[in-house]
């Protein structure tokens, strides 16, 4: 268990312990939510991926109820909106409704500068800088490439 910049309980990749359904998911997988919690008890690799799994199907499928086009858009911008979702969750997503418009009006510099014009990007530093600068420009950019072929994206 860490705490993320925000000071909330998280395991995992991003796995915010705080979250209405946390505990169910947690129990599910066999653990102990209270120690998860306390942060006595670590949960497995393969656990994170099955929580991580969960926590991006769900992602997507909020991003196509919540973006009328998001079938249509490139690969880039839907790993925008999909990370958006993934850390915003849906409510905080549908919150950007500028951003949203723009999207499926196809004004993607306009939806790059609303993302921009918001706390979510000074809150999370990098990442903003590198979803709102794919969503303008409709590619991801590769930093690195490690020895295992992991990726890091910039």
């Amino acid at each position: 268990m860490y705490l993320d910049s925000l000071g909330i309980p998280t395991i995992g990749v991003g796995f915010n312990l705080n979250r209405s359904d946390a505990q169910q998911k947690i129990t599910a997988l066999g653990y102990d939510f209270d120690a998860v919690l306390a942060g006595t008890q670590a949960i497995t690799d393969a656990a994170v991926g099955s929580l991580l799994a969960g926590d991006i199907d769900g992602s997507i499928h909020s991003a196509e109820t919540l973006v009328a086009n998001f079938d249509q858009l490139n690969d880039a911008r839907k790993a925008v909106v999909v990370d958006m979702i993934f850390n915003l969750g849906a409510t905080g997503f549908a919150s950007f409704s500028h951003t949203i418009a723009a999207i499926q009006s196809g004004d993607f510099d306009a939806a790059a500068t609303a993302m921009a014009d918001s706390r979510w990007a000074t809150q999370v530093g990098a990442r903003a800088t590198r979803d709102i600068t794919a969503m303008s420009t409709g590619t991801l950019h590769v930093a690195n490439v490690d020895a295992a072929g992991d990726l890091t994206l910039g």
